[in-house]
This record gives C-alpha cells, sequence and structure tokens, in this order.
C-alpha cells in the first residue's frame, strides 16, 4: 500500500482553503481583487516547491471544486484554471532548477493558453461572437476618426478629402 504524506496534504487543504478566501473576496470586493490575483497563484506554486507538482494539481483541483460550489463554475474557471497551470509550471520550475529563461517563458505560455482557453469557453457558453465585436470595433473606430475630421478646424478641404475616403472606403 502506498503511502501519503499526511503533512503535506494538510499543507495542500490550508493553501487551498486559502486561495479559495481569496478569490471570493477578490471577486466581491474590486479593491481587494489585485492582491488575491497576487497571492492566490503563490501559493499553488508554493506547494508545487515544497511537495512537487501532484500536490499543487491537487491543491487547484480543490480550490476549483470550492469556488465552484461557492461562487460558480464561470467564476472558477475564470480565476482558479486561469493561474493553476502557471502556478504549477512556476512551482515544478523552482523545484528542479530550471534556467532563468526556462522560468519566465514556459509559464508565461501556459497563462497565454489558460487565457485563450478561457476566452474560447466563455464564448462558446455565451453564446458571444468575437467576428461581431472585431466589426463593432472597426465601425466605431471608423465613426470617431470621421467625427474628429469633422470637428477638427484646420485646412476644411484636407478635413472633407480624409471624410470622403473613409466614408466611402477610397
Amino acid at each position: 500500500m502506498k503511502q501519503t504524506n499526511t503533512r503535506a496534504m494538510v499543507e495542500t487543504a490550508f493553501v487551498s482553503a486559502i486561495v479559495v478566501m481569496l478569490t471570493i473576496v477578490g471577486s466581491t470586493v474590486p479593491i481587494l481583487s489585485l492582491l488575491a490575483t497576487l497571492v492566490a497563484p503563490a501559493g499553488i506554486a508554493l506547494i508545487g516547491i515544497r511537495w512537487g507538482s501532484r500536490y499543487s494539481c491537487a491543491a487547484s483541483a480543490v480550490a476549483f471544486v470550492l469556488v465552484s460550489l461557492l461562487v460558480g463554475p464561470l467564476m472558477a474557471m475564470a480565476t482558479i484554471l486561469a493561474y493553476s497551470l502557471p502556478s504549477i509550471f512556476l512551482g515544478e520550475a523552482f523545484r528542479s532548477n530550471w534556467s532563468f529563461g526556462k522560468l519566465i517563458v514556459i509559464p508565461a505560455i501556459a497563462l497565454t493558453l489558460t487565457s485563450l482557453i478561457g476566452i474560447l469557453v466563455s464564448a462558446g457558453l455565451t453564446s458571444f461572437d468575437l467576428s461581431q465585436v472585431n466589426h463593432m470595433i472597426d465601425v466605431d473606430l471608423k465613426n470617431a476618426i470621421i467625427e474628429s475630421v469633422k470637428t477638427a478646424t484646420y485646412d476644411t478641404r484636407a478635413n472633407e478629402r480624409v471624410y470622403q475616403s473613409f466614408r466611402f472606403g477610397v
């Protein structure tokens, strides 16, 4: 029978509870969200440094389940899943004495991937169309440029040419 480390399990449970409390406070009190965003990933990374990636994965899973039960699965995905993977990689990086380049690049790639996955999943759940947003930004930008050209008080012929080029797409 495989023996588990009781101290590691207890520390993992305490850190998971702290991560859950910080996440809930950060999602309800906007001023404290920066503190929660900075401190909560450090707890998961600390567990990874001290006890290995297995325990930091367990801490992330427990925190995800508790936050999804208390606040909702979308908030749990947006907070816990967004920084748990980079924190796990960061804990493993310190534990394995990775070089400085790998220490920065690999968690940054993990954070980018989790952010993209979070955007895509939330866009899928809320039936949010990214191409429509691109079109709206384009139209709003063109309207803002046309309005600023109209209100400018210098060289009216140049303004009219710029206005016509944006209006007719020339």
